[in-house]
């Protein structure tokens, strides 16, 4: 026998219609709104035990964060030590003999297979390398086919070693070409010419593709030219360009939290008659999409060039670089995002004559964090405490309040509308309307999945 089930008005109309509404809007078609973001700068260590170094490589390889090579105050100038760290304060010494000839880091290390790959592309020889452990590493190959370059990109896209442009060392010309290997060896140029321009070019992988983000080329009259754009690949054969005035100086990004970071500014030039000009930069840039890019709060860290910068355990590092008078830097410093929300203990409305409070939920940052709280676009005078309090409400204090982080940390929280309780009107009416739409609709989904469900069931409308 069949079952029959008969719906009936268990609730008020306007309930219902108000809970459908609902259910409606939280269907599996609807997106929900990310948590409101903030960010916060934290000093991990001051002296790290590894010396004072830049243009070194720092990569995340075997649940660790690695610090290999450099340029330091070493009297030869090259650093070829190893360390390790699984927190950024506590440094393991690797090993203090890397057996790479020449080579400095300059972010050209890479993970792939569960291997650490570089290729030399500061002395231009070409070498490729490898590791299993960041310590003991093997030559692959003397040279590759795209050697013979400086500044050439070189990163692990779809499981493959690539290389793209880069300045030829015994003639004043730029390569746009692109180049790929699987095992180190074996090359194959797939692109003879992109068509972003011969540079020394800069990049990153970001949301499946492969990157070219600015880069620099030397013109007929020996001046440095910093190239501002940005281009794109699916596959790094067909390529899509587009201008990017945010991007442009070193190859310092990082794919953080949905997004692209640019995280060195800095820049050192090098005129026709040898004189080196070095601009230090604590600026910090990021893009949702690779081609806009729009600069945030400055970093807390000291201006600095040539540091390197990575993602580990849900943070950015920047580690180390170099000021403009040539001091070399060993400092730590994490990114760490946070979730900002207003709590308003599910108030809404309140009487004339009553304390008004609001608490800003952001965990418990480190570093030097401020507060600033806002009221319709504008500042509150001494609101600047995680929490924003008013002993007697009164009409002028109704409004849409949010709060911000300042300091050394940046973001704004959701915004919430306070108004006055008028009389017969429950101080909490919005929230809690909202909230018994959600039990209804909840109560609804579920009894509909159930009943659904089942082979033998036949709906029939109530009589009327």
């Amino acid at each position: 026998m069949k079952a029959r089930f008969r719906m009936v008005n268990a609730l008020p109309t306007g309930a219902i219609a108000y809970a459908v509404g609902l259910m409606l809007f939280l269907s599996p078609f609807a997106v929900a709104q990310p948590a409101n973001r903030g960010y916060y700068w934290t000093q991990v260590t001051g002296v790290a035990p590894w010396t004072g170094r830049a243009y070194h490589a720092a990569v995340n390889f075997r649940g660790r964060m690695w610090v290999i090579g450099g340029d330091g105050d070493t009297g030869s100038g090259l650093v070829k030590d190893v360390w390790s760290s699984s927190d950024g304060r506590d440094w393991r010494f690797e090993t203090g003999e890397l057996g790479l000839t020449d080579w400095i880091g300059a972010g050209a290390i890479f993970v792939l297979g569960n291997e650490l790959w570089t290729i030399d592309t500061w002395s231009a020889s070409g070498a490729v390398w490898n590791s299993p452990d960041g310590v003991h590493w093997t030559q692959v190959a003397n040279s590759v086919p795209c050697a013979s370059r400086w500044g050439c990109l070189v990163t692990v896209f779809q499981n493959k070693l690539w290389a793209l442009g880069g300045e030829d060392v015994t003639t004043p010309n730029y390569f746009d070409d692109v180049w790929n290997s699987s095992d180190g060896k074996d090359w194959t140029r797939v692109v003879q010419s992109a068509g972003w321009g011969g540079r020394c070019t800069h990049g990153a992988v970001f949301e499946g593709r492969l990157w070219v983000l600015g880069g620099t080329y030397t013109d007929q009259n020996g001046v440095t030219v910093w190239v501002h754009d940005a281009s794109y690949s699916p596959d790094g054969v067909r390529w899509n360009g587009a201008p990017a005035d945010g991007v442009g100086y070193q190859n310092t990004f990082v794919d953080f939290d949905n997004q692209l970071w640019d995280l060195d500014r800095g820049y050192d030039v090098y005129y026709p008659w040898d004189e080196e000009d070095f601009h230090a930069s604590n600026e910090v840039w990021r893009s949702d999409d690779g081609a806009t890019w729009r600069s945030v709060a400055n970093g807390a860290w000291q201006p600095r060039l040539a540091q390197a910068a990575l993602s580990f355990n849900g943070r950015i590092w920047v580690l180390g670089g170099m000021l403009e008078d040539h001091t070399f830097l060993n400092d730590v410093w994490c990114l760490t995002p946070v979730s900002l929300t207003i709590d308003t203990d599910q108030r809404t409305r309140y009487k004339l004559g009553e304390d008004l409070t609001l608490t800003l939920s952001a965990g418990e940052p480190d570093g030097v964090v401020g507060y600033q709280w806002w009221k319709n676009g504008e500042a509150i005078p001494g609101a600047t405490s995680d929490i924003y309090h008013v002993d007697h409400f009164t009409e002028k204090d109704a409004g849409t309040y949010f709060c911000e982080l300042t300091g050394d940390g940046w973001g704004s929280s959701n915004s919430v509308q306070i108004g006055v309780l008028e009389p017969n009107m429950p101080a909490a009416e919005p929230a809690a309307l909202a909230l018994a739409g959600m039990m209804v609709t909840g109560i609804l989904v579920f009894w509909r999945r159930r009943w659904l469900s089942r082979p033998d069931l036949v709906i029939e409308p109530p009589n009327r």
